[in-house]
């Protein structure tokens, strides 16, 4: 399937933003393409209509953030924010950016943030959360073999950076998962948790499968460790993850773990629940999604985009869309499996509707 807007092809893309604004429309921003110098800075809203998806093209308002990749997006208060980022000059020079927009979604307005107070340094493949009225992250890549285990806060209410200084932090790391866990499941404090992600040691990549959780009140890390360490998932980075069961459940599908010899994508399909602290892979059904990396979960999970894990002469990239069906378990009363399903775009139906009305009118 080809997901289409206005008559026009949505670009394949990976490394993107995209932030969730109701239960069926997203907003999305940039992302790198086909190419090895290709990235993009458009805006796009996608929409939900039953099984049929929509994008249309925004015409954006003010100054455009430039073109990146591996920016940390969120969404508050009608507004999406985007963090930092990356991109390459032809010289194959890695640029990293600190700046901070925001996109108004009711005036479609893309606005630089003037923060104030020591700010991170820039960097990408960090990730963060809204928690109250401030965007919190942690990690990143601040160089092509430097990475961060720094936990930072910016108030969107001043635009005032705080560098948080916990006394144990988790090893450094990109292209990890943040989530915030409700309070129900994390003794009466919601927290923010990070999964996964990729470093450098010595040389070696090193692809991590730990979690940690970070306690927004008392400024403190604490490793999770999960029930049964012989059922999790594989340490990868770049996979696409989402929360569910009301801050109960982390989802993440997908990811990459490559060498200088060979890449691995991953299509696997995982469920962590807070409550048991237990890991489950969950059936995909007949017809899952390809192996992929740098794509978007978000939603009930809706996959987006992403690349296949090969190298640049077999290399695809993807403007797929996919929704997680999942199955009640009447018995227990929880989720506990289900299929993917892609789901069609409005254009390829309404163009199949026409060639129809044609030959048949």
């Amino acid at each position: 399937m080809e997901t289409k807007t206005n008559g026009q092809e949505c670009t394949p893309r990976y490394k993107h933003a995209i932030v969730e604004v109701s239960d069926n429309t997203h907003y999305l921003f940039g992302g790198r393409c086909q190419g090895w110098l290709c990235f993009l800075n458009d805006t796009y809203k996608l929409e939900f209509h039953d099984d049929v998806a929509e994008f249309t093209e925004i015409t954006v308002n003010g100054q455009t953030p430039s073109s990146r990749f591996g920016s940390c997006d969120q969404f508050y208060d009608d507004k999406m924010y985007v963090i930092g980022g990356a991109s390459y000059q032809d010289d194959d020079t890695l640029i990293l950016f600190d700046d901070v927009w925001e996109l108004d979604i009711s005036t479609h307005t893309w606005t630089q943030i003037e923060t104030t107070g020591d700010a991170p340094t820039a960097r990408y493949g960090h990730s963060c959360v809204v928690e109250g009225d401030s965007i919190y992250f942690f990690g990143g890549a601040t160089g092509k073999k430097a990475f961060s285990n720094e936990t930072w806060r910016i108030s969107l209410s001043d635009h005032t950076w705080e560098k948080l200084s916990p006394e144990i932090a988790p090893p450094p790391r990109y292209g990890h998962s943040s989530h915030v866990f409700n309070k129900e499941y994390t003794d009466d404090q919601n927290k923010l948790n990070v999964w996964g992600g990729r470093i450098k040691a010595n040389g070696d990549a090193v692809y991590l499968n730990d979690m940690w959780e970070y306690c927004f009140q008392t400024n403190t890390w604490e490793q999770i460790i999960p029930t049964d360490y012989n059922n999790i998932p594989t340490g990868r980075f770049e996979f696409a993850y989402n929360g569910g069961e009301g801050g109960k459940i982390l989802n993440i599908m997908g990811g990459m773990h490559f060498t200088v010899a060979e890449k691995e994508a991953y299509n696997d399909f995982w469920s962590f629940d807070r409550e048991t602290l237990n890991w489950e892979e969950l059936d995909q059904g007949d017809n899952p999604p390809s192996t992929m990396y740098g794509h978007s979960g978000h939603s009930n999970f809706h996959i987006f985009g992403g690349k296949n894990g090969h190298y640049e002469d077999e290399e695809e990239i993807y403007n797929d869309i996919w929704v997680y069906n999942y199955l009640q378990n009447e018995d227990e009363n929880v989720i506990s499996s289900g299929a993917f399903t892609q789901i069609s775009n409005m254009l390829a139906i309404g163009t199949l509707l026409l060639i129809f009305i044609f030959f048949f009118h």
